[in-house]
């Protein structure tokens, strides 16, 4: 018999940038096909779920809006403002290492919380 999960952190991390929200959204309300949660409620059951977009700088105004409105189709569905913010773009710039120890920073802070 395998051990439980008791508290735990999910970090989503992925390569879409997306104006609206409506692509992460969509994936984080599909069916967990666990007691008729969807999967975000399911993994927010164990501790904080954040959802990361990663681009180019090219692609931070884009990125940033389109994770805002996450964020706030999230807070709708809760019936709450969740903080902090579920969603956040992460804009990678390939001259220089400052934005990959940024992100780095981020995913640390993001480990460290637990409810």
């Amino acid at each position: 018999m395998g051990q439980g999960i008791d508290k735990a952190v999910t970090i989503v991390i992925s390569d879409i940038v997306d104006s609206s929200g409506d692509f992460f959204f969509n994936q984080a309300m599909a069916s967990s096909m666990i007691d008729g949660k969807s999967c975000d409620e399911v993994l927010r059951s164990f501790g904080p779920t954040f959802y990361i977009s990663i681009g180019d700088m090219g692609s931070k105004t884009m990125g940033d809006a389109g994770m805002k409105a996450f964020s706030e189709q999230l807070n709708n569905f809760y019936g709450k403002k969740i903080n902090p913010a579920p969603g956040l773009f992460e804009g990678i710039d390939s001259s220089s290492n400052a934005s990959t120890v940024s992100l780095g920073g981020g995913l640390a802070k993001m480990a460290t919380m637990t409810k």
